[in-house]
């Protein structure tokens, strides 16, 4: 028989995840989806091979498949992390970044490839008489690559890792259903590629020592992987990409806020609240990055609320503040213009002048005079 039933159950796994990598690959979706499509591609091919070498029938007549692992371990960490910085919006990689990261599987692949020009007798002797870190040139080779790729793995994985945790945190109140499983089946797959990388290291060891026969323990967490891989895929299908505001460039946000979101009372109450009770329009230099630093938001989400909540420019919306003082000042006291001006956060009598007149409609003086003859 060429395949025992702990190769088939990869085989299972695999195939599944051939089918929707494909899926996702070649379909018309968002770039980040067919990166992830490429990942779970070679994924699946990675544990094929796997099958192949973990059965002796099958290693001495596909012998000449050995030694794709490497390249392809090399890849799948970049991928991962790719995908996960392109989906969160983290950083936008240029082509030489990215051209880096897959140095290493390229370096790799022409290293093996006298490997993969030997006659299969050859192949099928060399790796029939493999010693870990022996004296021979493959010997060094295969086990020094082995190494490479596992730490490459648990590198790409860890800072996969820290950027979902990131993402999850920043985007959390905006996670509906579907967004929440495919986070949780992206945490899951994560922890689990990590727990088979630790299992298979301790399964080698175990191997080495001859100790224990691990393949079946190894051959099930790696079908449990797959499988887990295929649920993230379908999730990755239906996933619509949350991007909240505070991640977007200023002129981004505004016009994805505006096609989906509407400002509330309560975000135009908070604002307002916090401007009145700090009397924030009384410094005359106060800028938007102030008042997005005591608000602790974003100043294109402050801006944002002010236009589409008070239908006015930010300028607009202090002033108001500052005039509505000012009023309080001429009715209740007999001070100077300028001292009104000033204590009202304006910076001098011409600005304060000019601006009064275009929201009240009269001159400071003007207003004076009324509320005297009223009173």
């Amino acid at each position: 028989m060429l395949f025992d039933w702990k190769s088939a159950l990869l085989f299972v796994g695999a195939g599944q995840g051939l089918i929707v990598g494909l899926i996702l690959l070649f379909e018309k979706t968002e770039n980040y989806k067919r990166i992830f499509g490429l990942t779970t591609i070679l994924f699946a091919i990675h544990l094929i091979e796997y099958s192949i070498f973990r059965s002796p029938n099958s290693f001495d007549k596909l012998v000449g498949f050995f030694g794709y692992r490497f390249p392809i371990r090399l890849c799948v960490g970049p991928l991962f992390l790719i995908y996960t910085l392109r989906f969160a919006q983290v950083k936008k990689l240029g082509y030489l970044a990215i051209t880096l990261h897959f140095v290493p599987a390229l370096v790799s692949l022409l290293l093996l490839i006298p490997f993969f020009i030997l006659p299969l007798s050859t192949k099928s002797f060399l790796l029939d008489s493999f010693v870990p870190f022996g004296n021979q040139y493959y010997d060094k080779l295969i086990s020094f690559l082995w190494i490479v790729s596992i730490f490459s793995m648990f590198i790409y994985l860890f800072f996969s890792l820290i950027t979902i945790i990131k993402y999850s945190r920043r985007s959390a109140e905006h996670h509906g259903n579907k967004e929440k499983f495919w986070v949780l089946s992206l945490y899951r797959f994560t922890f689990l590629c990590v727990a088979v990388l630790v299992g298979y290291l301790f399964a080698v060891a175990l191997r080495l020592f001859e100790a224990l026969d691990t393949s079946m323990l190894y051959s099930i967490m790696s079908f449990i992987l797959m499988i887990n891989l295929v649920i993230l895929s379908i999730a990755v299908m239906k996933q619509k990409r949350i991007i909240p505001v505070e991640a977007m460039g200023p002129k981004r946000a505004f016009h994805a806020m505006s096609k989906v979101n509407k400002v509330t009372v309560d975000e135009l109450f908070e604002m307002d609240t916090v401007v009145l009770a700090n009397s924030l329009f009384l410094n005359p230099n106060l800028t938007i990055n102030d008042l997005a630093s005591v608000l602790q938001i974003p100043s294109h989400v402050i801006s944002y609320r002010i236009n589409r909540g008070h239908k006015k420019s930010f300028f607009t919306y202090i002033n108001e503040y500052r005039v509505e003082h000012s009023k309080s000042l001429l009715s209740k006291t007999n001070v100077k213009m300028l001292a009104v001006a000033l204590d009202s956060g304006f910076s001098n009598k011409t600005s304060f002048h000019r601006t009064f007149k275009r929201i009240e409609g009269i001159t400071p003086e003007t207003f004076r005079f009324k509320h005297r003859i009223l009173q």
